[in-house]
C-alpha cells in the first residue's frame, strides 16, 4: 500500500492544542501515521500562523509527535540560505496572480493560506488537508490548474476509512 504524503493546514493541529471539538481528527490523522498509511507533515508557513506564545511553543514540538516541519516558499525578509524553503513555482505564480486579478479585493485565503498550497506543491505531497472554507472553495479550481488535491480532513478521514461520502 502507498504511504499518502499528507500536509495538514495549520487549523488542524491548532484545533487540537485549544482542545476543539474537532481535536479528534488530528488525533485519527496521527494513528493513520502510525499505521503507516499515511505521512503527516506541516509547512514552515505554519509558523507565522501561529506566532505567539503558548502555541508556538506547541509547533514547534509537533516532530516529537513525527509531524515534521517542511519548507515552504522562499521570501527574502524570513527565509536563509541553506535553509529548508524552495523557491516558487511559476505555475502557482501565475495561478495566484490570476487569481488576485480576478478577485482584486480577496482577503480569503490570504497569503499564508496560498503559501501553505504552494508549499504543498513544491514538496510534491500528495493531499493537503483544511478546515479554511476559502481553500476549500477553490478546491476544485487549484485541482485543475495546478494538479493539487486538496480535502476536508473528516472527508479525507471517509476515504481512507473506506466509507463513502453519503
Amino acid at each position: 500500500m502507498k504511504v499518502l504524503r499528507v500536509t495538514l493546514d495549520t487549523n488542524i493541529p491548532y484545533r487540537w492544542f485549544e482542545n476543539h471539538k474537532e481535536q479528534v481528527i488530528f488525533e485519527e490523522l496521527l494513528d493513520w501515521q502510525t499505521k503507516g498509511a499515511i505521512e503527516i507533515v506541516v509547512t514552515r508557513t505554519i509558523l507565522k500562523d501561529v506566532p505567539r506564545e503558548p502555541y508556538r511553543t506547541k509547533v514547534q514540538n509537533l516532530p516529537e509527535l513525527d509531524v515534521k516541519i517542511v519548507g515552504t516558499v522562499f521570501r527574502l525578509d524570513e527565509s536563509f540560505l541553506d535553509g529548508p524553503d524552495m523557491l516558487g513555482s511559476r505555475k502557482f505564480k501565475a495561478f495566484e496572480k490570476k487569481l488576485r486579478s480576478e478577485f482584486p479585493d480577496m482577503k480569503e485565503p490570504n497569503q499564508n493560506d496560498l503559501d501553505h498550497i504552494h508549499a504543498h506543491l513544491l514538496n510534491e505531497r500528495d493531499v493537503f488537508l483544511t478546515f479554511e472554507k476559502a481553500i476549500l472553495n477553490l478546491q476544485e479550481r487549484i485541482q485543475s490548474e495546478l494538479e493539487v488535491c486538496i480535502q476536508h480532513p473528516e472527508e479525507f478521514l471517509r476515504s481512507i476509512r473506506g466509507e463513502s461520502n453519503s
